[in-house]
């Protein structure tokens, strides 16, 4: 069942900002809970969540727009997603350190 979730069309811009901060914590959170779970020693399963969730996000589409604002719009986001996965790496190697 899909669920709609009403939201301000003309605040658009700080109910994007807003979902891209959740989401960036819960992503935070449940990467913390598997490197509670699997360690930190070994990030072979990390860089294999990082390949998986980029490769999604690269097959994203965004429609009702033109297609080279498509492009940019999903490079923007599987590039905001690597730039995340790599900061969360980042802080997992020195947590261990």
């Amino acid at each position: 069942m899909e669920r709609h979730i009403p939201f301000d069309k003309e605040h658009a811009d700080q109910y994007l900002g807003a979902a891209i901060i959740a989401y960036h914590e819960a992503l935070r959170a449940a990467i913390a809970a598997l490197a509670a779970e699997k360690g930190t020693d070994d990030l072979s399963w990390f860089d294999q969540l990082r390949k998986d969730a980029v490769r999604a996000a690269k097959g994203t589409v965004v429609e009702q727009h033109s297609i080279e604002l498509d492009a940019d719009v999903v490079r923007f986001g599987f590039e905001l997603l690597d730039g995340e996965f790599e900061a969360i790496r980042v802080g997992l190697v020195e947590k261990k350190d």
